[in-house]
């Protein structure tokens, strides 16, 4: 499998490369990748860990004593809780950067309905909504989220 560099190389080389409807499905492609890659919610521990597992996830139990899985991605600290049963229920998405929060708010503002200036809602295709805060404090901003009941 190419390293990330590699692969980042071949799409911008395809991208230069290809015509322009080539060009604007290649666009689409990568940005619902990052949209839709961002939560998991209702995935399982061993179908994260094996999504991921390439990125070295650290496991770990909270002081609430909820189980979780972290994965560092290239703009985000990315945590994943799970209930007694394994199931995703909770994201926690950490930007790295300050312009890396502006780009998770510009992608959640254009893929999710917009419910205030920091929150969200998303909508599946199988029924379940999911609830998008952004909670900041002094020292770290992160995106919260979890289903809707």
């Amino acid at each position: 499998f190419p390293s990330h560099d590699s692969f980042r190389r071949c799409i911008f080389g395809l991208f230069l490369k290809g015509n322009i409807m080539y060009k604007l499905l290649l666009i689409l492609l990568l940005m619902g990748g990052v949209v839709m890659g961002q939560s998991r919610l209702g995935s399982s521990r061993v179908e994260l860990y094996s999504e991921f597992k390439e990125l070295n996830p650290e496991f770990g139990v909270s002081d609430e004593g909820d189980g979780y899985m972290s994965v560092v991605f290239e703009r985000s600290y990315t945590r994943y809780y799970f209930n007694d049963a394994g199931v995703c229920n909770v994201v926690a998405i950490v930007p790295l950067r300050q312009g890396d929060l502006n780009f998770f708010v510009e992608q959640y503002n254009r893929s999710y309905v917009i419910m205030g200036s920091t929150s969200w809602r998303m909508y599946s295709k199988d029924g379940s909504i999911a609830s998008i805060e952004l909670v900041s404090t002094d020292d770290v901003s992160m995106f919260i989220w979890g289903f809707v009941k």
